[in-house]
């Protein structure tokens, strides 16, 4: 709901074109088709999972449009790089940070944010999010769509464990970056192709493609009581068009490991043996 609060703010015209990443969740389809808009599916980056300036360029048409700036897994991406884009282009900016929250340089470029405190999100309240912007005008429209519809407002029952979330960010980013950190300097797999780290590597899953038997290695790890999962699948292999072949490619190999706070450090050793 806060990705297709913040398009509805931005006041696109309808079946405007914004550009998306191919590997993140699939409900942001389902928040694009809810705003109006039209999801211009892009490839992502080998090192770190993330939309680039160059891919998003390749999928948008000329005129109105938006670019959803995903930090996939939690790694930041070149937010720095879209917002000269989006200045050149004239496209409205909009930072997912629904996986990054908390960790340093996110949630604070681009026309609005957006959080999620759904979930198995960082913060879990049960669901609900935030939508952020620096612009008074951003700002009012999203408290107009907010006040007149009861969609959009924040659900009074979550509203208690997201601030009791929010509370304890600073120590949840922390210990996810230090399991981050742990599962980076332990995996030695040399079938694991690890991503770059980040400044602030604190992420919601540590994701790294695996080149071997995917699922035999998933199967091996449940029988040692851990549990590996492989978010996410291919957007754009849900429907119709062209190959991207990086997003195909970490579909079929990404890997993801629990770094929550509270992750036992025996049962990260047993993850990464």
């Amino acid at each position: 709901i806060a990705i297709t609060t913040a398009l509805l703010a931005a006041g696109l015209p309808a079946g405007a074109p914004e550009a998306t990443p191919s590997i993140c969740c699939f409900a942001v389809l389902g928040a694009i088709n809810l705003a109006g808009m039209h999801a211009a599916i892009a490839d992502v980056a080998a090192d770190d999972y993330n939309l680039t300036p160059a891919t998003a360029t390749g999928q948008m048409e000329s005129g109105p449009g938006a670019v959803l700036a995903v930090h996939s897994y939690g790694r930041r991406c070149d937010m720095e790089g879209f917002e000269a884009l989006c200045r050149e282009r004239n496209w409205t900016l909009i930072e997912d940070a629904c996986l990054s929250l908390g960790a340093r340089g996110t949630g604070m470029h681009g026309d609005l944010s957006v959080f999620s405190f759904g979930y198995d999100k960082i913060v879990d309240a049960g669901g609900g999010g935030a939508v952020l912007t620096g612009s008074p005008d951003l700002y009012e429209r999203v408290s107009r769509l907010v006040k007149s519809n009861p969609f959009f407002a924040f659900p009074p029952e979550f509203l208690e464990p997201a601030l009791a979330g929010m509370n304890t960010l600073e120590e949840n980013r922390k210990q996810r970056a230090d399991h981050t950190v742990y599962y980076d300097q332990h995996l030695m797999n040399s079938l694991a192709r690890k991503p770059a780290l980040t400044a602030d590597p604190a992420c919601w899953r540590y994701s790294f493609c695996f080149q071997g038997d995917r699922d035999a290695l998933v199967e091996q790890a449940r029988a040692k009581g851990v549990i590996l999962t492989t978010h996410y699948k291919a957007l754009h292999e849900l429907r119709t068009g062209p190959d991207l072949p990086e997003a195909s490619r970490i579909a079929r190999q990404v890997v993801n490991l629990f770094v929550k706070p509270g992750t036992d450090r025996g049962y990260m050793r047993d993850a990464v043996a």
